[in-house]
């Protein structure tokens, strides 16, 4: 309804108005109506050029549920098992990346308890900040991950680590059964 986008539109817009953010975006895709886009601020701060619902946009955590969601539907349709190990849910061009791929199951990522080291923090984002044009790929993020020390053994404690979300995005697009 009109009445409904025009108080999306105030949401928005006031996001850089009151300092929050630079800018946002934001595209509401509601079953019952017609799909909504909007965005305001800059897409970058230096020049200043508009933001639109085009530009590309970090999601960050805000991300994981939906992951943890598409997953578990996945298990709930018997196509993925909780108990399932990284070497038989992912490529193993993926697999050959994270040690002890054979002994880390699909539970232990979704709950943070694999032991692979987080492959952000702050030394990332100065590396995001230095070059903010970079595609960061999964090899990257495993490469850091890799760099770092295991946080414990896989399913021997909790330990957050973005990179098992890295690792379920990779589980998701290789949509095996198992």
């Amino acid at each position: 309804p009109e009445s409904t986008q025009a108080a999306l539109r105030a949401a928005v817009a006031a996001v850089p108005r009151d300092g929050s953010a630079p800018g946002a975006s934001v595209t509401v895709d509601h079953p019952a109506y017609r799909r909504w886009p909007g965005a305001a601020g800059p897409a970058s701060v230096p020049d200043r050029a508009a933001l639109t619902v085009e530009h590309r946009q970090r999601a960050g955590s805000m991300l994981k549920p939906a992951v943890a969601i598409a997953v578990l539907q996945r298990v709930e349709q018997s196509r993925l098992s909780l108990g399932a190990t990284l070497d038989r849910i992912v490529p193993d061009s993926v697999a050959a990346q994270v040690p002890l791929a054979s002994s880390i199951t699909l539970r232990m990522l979704l709950s943070h308890t694999s032991g692979i080291p987080d492959c952000c923090g702050d030394d990332f984002d100065a590396a995001v900040w230095a070059d903010p044009a970079r595609i960061w790929t999964v090899a990257d993020y495993l490469a850091r991950a890799r760099a770092k020390p295991r946080t414990q053994p896989p399913g021997a404690g909790w330990s957050y680590s973005n990179t098992n979300y890295v690792l379920l995005g990779e589980v998701l697009a290789a949509d095996v059964i198992v």
